[in-house]
């Protein structure tokens, strides 16, 4: 729903990047003062695009028959104004289905800010409280709520099931327990509603997730910003298809290359393209992951060189690894 498209920001790393995109659509002395999300001035324009994406998410100026409306809409986390909310229950109530957001930094009666999502199933509404902040280490930043030391998740009963929700960082913090918890109690689906420039940690848990017999039966919904993407149904149905998107040679909604990264048996942290090319030229068996591919070969690495300068190039392969600070964060 929020988008930078058509304009250029002035700062070009990620972080610089998300500042600006923020400031953006939210007010900018409550980002800089309060560590919060909120729309004040800009409201009236928020509320407009709420009232477009309903539009076309219900189809409503449709006249085809084979337009098939759509049983739940899921808004990204901080990205509903609560003066909204009479008008999706609105929606909710007159077109039977679930709506499901984030709702922006609301202050309480005894001065401390809470972030909440709510959901409206045919009119009756009901919300779920985020319960760990998030962290910004390179601008030492934490989000101004309550970190809750022993967190809950409301379980709803819905029209389409029983139904919880995990406001980004919560889902990152508790994601080790969900496939358990949600066979213990008879899960159908996990919402997952984020603001976050970072894609990848969300994706690749919730495919760990999938990995469990236990969720045999569990839909994930993720949902973050128009500007970063990212947002997908995942089930064990799904799950060939979400793992050749999120591991072959593809783009996701920031441009960036989703690839494997995994290097085996004495290549340990291999950290650029001139030591892997190195390394291959050493007269020994290895093993690489690419993208998803296994290669396993006694050859010497300088007789296959050229073709996998070739297939890199070709697959515009990013050689690397991950540092870990970059998954602390958003």
């Amino acid at each position: 729903m929020h988008s930078l498209k058509g304009i250029k920001p002035a700062a070009v790393d990620n972080i610089g990047h998300f500042f600006y995109f923020i400031k953006h659509f939210w007010d900018n002395d409550l980002i800089e003062n309060e560590n919060v999300l909120v729309y004040r001035e800009r409201e009236e324009n928020v509320k407009m695009k709420i009232e477009e994406m309903i539009t076309i998410s219900l189809k409503l100026n449709s006249v085809s028959p084979y337009d098939v409306k759509p049983n739940i809409i899921i808004f990204p986390e901080n990205s509903i104004p609560y003066k909204s909310l009479d008008y999706l229950k609105e929606i909710s109530q007159k077109y039977k289905i679930i709506i499901i957001g984030g709702l922006e930094h609301h202050k309480e009666e005894d001065d401390t800010y809470t972030n909440k999502a709510f959901i409206i199933d045919n009119g009756n509404i009901g919300c779920q409280i985020k319960q760990t902040p998030v962290r910004i280490s390179k601008k030492d930043i934490i989000e101004n709520i309550e970190c809750v030391k022993n967190p809950q998740i409301k379980i709803f009963q819905t029209s389409i099931g029983r139904l919880s929700i995990f406001i980004c960082k919560d889902f990152l913090r508790l994601h080790d327990i969900i496939p358990f918890w949600a066979s213990e109690y008879n899960i159908d689906y996990v919402v997952v509603p984020s603001l976050t420039n970072k894609i990848m940690p969300f994706q690749s848990k919730i495919l760990s997730i999938l990995d469990s017999p236990d969720c045999k039966n569990l839909k994930l919904l993720y949902v973050s910003m128009g500007e970063y993407g990212g947002a997908d149904l995942f089930s064990i149905n799904e799950k060939q298809r979400i793992e050749n998107s999120f591991r072959l040679n593809q783009r996701d909604n920031v441009g960036e290359k989703i690839v494997s990264r995994r290097i085996l048996q004495d290549a340990k942290s291999v950290l650029s393209v001139e030591d892997f090319l190195d390394y291959l030229t050493k007269k020994q068996p290895y093993v690489v992951d690419i993208q998803g591919i296994d290669v396993l070969t006694t050859a010497t690495g300088a007789e296959i060189l050229k073709d996998i300068k070739e297939y890199m190039q070709n697959q515009g392969f990013i050689l690397g690894m991950q540092k870990e600070e970059d998954f602390e964060d958003y």
